[in-house]
């Protein structure tokens, strides 16, 4: 494999919500990349538990983590100026984190057109079934999460920290429903519009392939062409598989239809997004992703 090219593991892919002990589980079985993400019950000493394994493993952050003792909807396009807030304020501390842990990004879920409860989340069919009063005019969730990223980037920035924005996903439900402009960053002109508004540096794209996956076959573009319209805002991938009509995170294969078009990233980071996983799963996972990248 490409010694540029790092692969880690997202927190979501093992069976255990405790953070020491799927950290305990990297250092037993030579995982030395882990992305903290989904996946981890919240605990007080959350900081003092990574400092200790800082020698043993390299981390990212993502999105939920650190995980809130009170469960929120991290929405950067909210109206629901608490929400707002309170998902800014998370954003800042996880940037705050990135710099103590020496991990070069930080990446965040885009937006949604959407003021949700956390029960709504990862449900497409009752997200499509809302009533008017959850939803947000697309234009107007857009300015408040330009907004957002733009604040959050420099902030960033300023840390010596990138940021990225991580695709979303738009199901056949949504589109069915007329809820296809719900969530934000579906399409490449999108994400071209935002990176020319806000034009930071330090400013990038995660592509998660299983939502593009999803997203593509429910507006009828090709995730191909995406990747290629956004290739110089690309820094990061997280792979998983799916059927195509909902984001699963199924494992990955050889025959995935990925592989061709992450190998044009030989400097992109790659993170196995693949969800609760045993032990045999993880170490074929590895083998899959470094001899598919290795061709």
């Amino acid at each position: 494999m490409d010694n540029a090219l790092t692969v880690y593991f997202s927190t979501g892919a093992f069976r255990n919500n405790s953070l020491v002990e799927i950290l305990n589980y990297c250092v037993r079985y030579g995982i030395r990349n882990l992305e903290l993400s989904s996946g981890v019950k919240p605990a007080p000493t959350y900081l003092e538990t990574l400092a200790m394994f800082r020698d043993e493993c390299q981390f990212l952050v993502h999105n939920y983590f650190p995980p809130p003792q009170i469960p929120f909807v991290l929405n950067l396009a909210a109206t629901d100026k608490g929400t707002l807030r309170q998902s800014r304020d998370h954003c800042r501390a996880a940037i705050d984190l990135c710099m103590t842990l020496g991990s070069p990004f930080y990446s965040v879920h885009s937006g949604f057109a959407l003021n949700l409860t956390p029960e709504l989340l990862g449900k497409p069919r009752q997200q499509s079934r809302l009533s008017s009063e959850y939803i947000i005019k697309p234009e107007i969730a857009y300015e408040t999460f330009a907004e957002s990223v733009d604040y959050l980037s420099r902030y960033a920035e300023s840390r010596g920290v990138g940021l990225l924005v991580e695709n979303n996903v738009v199901t056949t439900a949504h589109v069915t429903a007329g809820k296809a402009g719900a969530l934000l960053m579906v399409r490449a002109e999108e994400i071209l519009r935002l990176m020319a508004d806000i034009s930071c540096p330090n400013l990038g794209v995660l592509v998660d392939v299983g939502h593009l996956k999803v997203s593509a076959n429910a507006l009828g573009y090709s995730p191909d062409s995406f990747i290629s319209e956004i290739r110089p805002y690309i820094r990061a991938f997280h792979l998983s598989d799916n059927d195509g009509q909902t984001d699963q995170n199924r494992l990955v294969s050889k025959s995935s239809w990925f592989w061709p078009a992450v190998r044009q990233f030989p400097d992109a980071t790659i993170v196995l997004e693949a969800y609760n996983l045993i032990e045999a799963e993880i170490s074929e996972q590895r083998m899959v992703i470094e001899g598919a990248l290795k061709k």
